[in-house]
């Protein structure tokens, strides 16, 4: 994130790369967690194209970690948004289409899952989204609802 933040795009890229390389080359799936609520429009812009170009499986909005006070000095919001999945589903299908999103970060409802879906733009398949949660059995209990 210090890279991200000092607009060291270059280092950013080839941190990434490095890692995505030595990942796949132990036959492993690798998530790039962004941490969306540290990170400018711009910012995101350029982070999600590296993201996307360094062959990573999956682009990750958050830790679910963030620090409240930070991020909304900045004008953001903590855990997984709607506009940056959004934005992440536009890029991927300029820079890397089979990448897959996962979401995580204040998820606690069915709806919420269903809505991060949708604007994902990838089917309900494991290799092209996924969920982090700790709240799995309010959400289950908030599907049973909505039938």
């Amino acid at each position: 994130m210090g890279l991200v933040k000092s607009g060291l795009w270059g280092e950013v890229e080839h941190d990434i790369n490095t890692v995505v390389e030595a990942a796949h080359g132990e036959g492993r799936v690798i998530k790039v967690i962004v941490e969306d609520a540290y990170t400018t429009r711009e910012e995101k812009l350029e982070l999600y194209r590296i993201v996307m170009q360094s062959g990573a499986d999956f682009i990750k909005t958050s830790t679910g970690f963030e620090e409240k006070e930070y991020a909304e000095r900045i004008g953001n919001k903590t855990g997984a948004q709607i506009e940056n999945v959004k934005l992440m589903a536009e890029l991927s299908r300029k820079y890397n289409p089979k990448i897959g999103i996962k979401v995580a970060g204040g998820i606690r409802t069915y709806q919420q899952v269903l809505d991060l879906l949708r604007v994902s733009e990838r089917e309900p398949d494991p290799m092209r989204f996924r969920v982090g949660t700790s709240h799995m059995m309010s959400i289950i209990e908030s599907m049973r609802g909505s039938h």
